[in-house]
């Protein structure tokens, strides 16, 4: 719900896109959650994520992530992160298994693993 919420997904399902330009990207992707403006809004794929906030995972193409706060996991494509906190894990591109905690919280990690990154 929402402008172009979804509007790219024809092979997924399971699915939810609340906000504008929620997961407009997203053309594959089973089991994810997008809700705020332009959240999960350049994810080409992924699969049971969920995202909450505006630009939260907004490039995500990961799967098994959870992005919470304004442009959280922005640029994410590992598997299996957590992010809580405006910009949280905003830069990470390949890490996997990381919880990032805190505003800024591995703001500038891009290629982390297996670690807890509090604010």
């Amino acid at each position: 719900m929402g402008k172009n919420a979804g509007g790219a997904n024809v092979n997924g399902g399971l699915n939810v896109y609340l906000g504008f330009e929620a997961g407009t990207a997203i053309a594959i992707g089973t089991g994810n959650c997008a809700i705020g403006a332009r959240a999960n809004y350049l994810g080409a794929a992924g699969n049971h994520n969920t995202f909450l906030g505006s630009q939260a995972g907004e490039a995500n193409s990961g799967n098994d992530n959870v992005a919470i706060g304004f442009a959280s996991g922005t640029k994410n494509k590992g598997n299996s992160n957590v992010f809580a906190g405006n910009y949280a894990g905003y830069s990470n591109t390949s890490g996997y298994e990381n919880t990032f905690v805190g505003e800024n919280a591995g703001y500038m990690g891009s290629q982390c693993g297996w670690r807890l990154y509090p604010r």
